[in-house]
């Protein structure tokens, strides 16, 4: 298993992953994998003119910040990049709390 939640996700959470992963039929695994490895949208990321809210954290081993969310926000006017310290892939798994709280105050700042 890819190093999902850096080792602060339970085992009963990390087993719920697994199964679901394991559901997944291997056309639409390679069909996501296809479109994760081939797609790129940089020349369209600039035209985009709302306000964007991206939440990564730095210690993500399967999708690096300096490969993936610090080029996106610099090509989105209106981005706002929140680093999470010591955060590996699944933030929602692992750092629920303070996601939602971050996701909420961006939704409410905009009014």
């Amino acid at each position: 298993m890819p190093p999902f939640g850096g080792g602060l996700c339970s085992a009963p959470r990390l087993d719920w992953v697994r199964a679901m992963a394991l559901q997944t039929s291997l056309q639409a695994l390679l069909g996501c994998n296809h479109a994760n490895t081939h797609a790129d949208f940089r020349a369209e990321l600039p035209a985009i003119r709302v306000p964007a809210l991206l939440v990564h954290g730095d210690n993500d081993v399967s999708c690096p910040i300096a490969l993936t969310a610090e080029r996106t926000a610099a090509l989105l006017p209106d981005a706002r990049l929140t680093v999470y310290a010591g955060a590996p892939h699944g933030l929602p798994f692992t750092h629920a709390a303070r996601l939602g709280a971050d996701i909420l105050a961006f939704v409410r700042e905009l009014g």
